[in-house]
């Protein structure tokens, strides 16, 4: 968990397994397995002891958790943001060949278990549409 520059807080959930995120999880918009999640805990939202940053990307969106800000994640073992840049970066433990420092964008979907790294990994969660 960390505080972002815009003073909201961010933190990882990995996809909770077993090998090869069998049930989709991080590939599922509507749960926050495999996601880095972003939160306003100095406000409430009705019935939330936290808020939703009205700028998350995935707010409005028909079958996605709106704390979501990135998902397609693994097992996320660390992060941080550049003191410089402001960047999110993010280590993500692979599956079998390929571990990733991945640069987080707002709204991306990065792909676990469809790919591990540039490699394709499976098809069995395999959506069309873009972020």
């Amino acid at each position: 968990m960390d505080f972002g520059p815009e003073g909201f807080l961010y933190f990882a959930m990995g996809d909770t397994g077993p090998h090869h995120d069998p049930n989709g999880h991080a590939q599922n918009p509507g749960l926050l397995l495999g996601k880095m999640i972003r939160i306003d805990v100095d406000h409430q939202d009705a019935g939330r002891e936290d808020a939703i940053p009205k700028d998350n990307p995935f707010v409005g969106r028909e079958n996605f958790r709106p704390e979501n800000w990135a998902y397609g994640l693994r097992n996320l073992w660390r992060f941080c943001f550049d003191k410089k840049t402001g960047d999110l970066w993010l280590a993500d433990v692979g599956q079998d060949r390929v571990e990733e420092v991945t640069s987080i964008e707002k709204g991306w979907n990065y792909g676990w278990n469809v790919y591990e790294g540039f490699e394709r990994f499976s098809n069995q969660y395999r959506r069309d549409e873009s972020k």
